[in-house]
């Protein structure tokens, strides 16, 4: 099973991701459930290969305009909240169209292999 989640980077993340090993979520600002299984093929032969980030996920990094050729800007994405010390779930706001994603110089596309 798989998981692709999007949102803006931090800075300086796009020159620093070997930092990033194993924290694949803390190279995002806030980042977004995109309600994309898996990446399609295209978007691989596009942009070449990901950076792994740990055993089971790959980051890719784009400018805004990039994102919108792997998702409609009219599709609705859902914020996701980590879960802080002692809770044991994170938080999943209401859904909210992808052009609502904070602005952001590079964006990163997650795509995450699940258990």
């Amino acid at each position: 099973m798989w998981a692709v989640f999007a949102g803006p980077l931090k800075p300086d993340v796009r020159e620093n991701l070997e930092a990033y090993y194993d924290k694949p979520f803390d190279v995002f600002v806030t980042y977004y459930d995109t309600g994309i299984y898996r990446l399609p093929d295209s978007w691989t032969k596009k942009y070449g290969m990901g950076k792994q980030m740990d055993w089971g996920s790959w980051l890719y990094v784009c400018e805004r305009s990039r994102l919108w050729e792997l998702m409609n800007p009219d599709k609705l994405v859902a914020q996701l909240i980590p879960a802080e010390e002692g809770e044991e779930t994170a938080k999943m706001m209401p859904p909210t169209e992808a052009r609502e994603l904070p602005d952001g110089e590079w964006y990163g596309i997650l795509e995450v292999e699940c258990y």
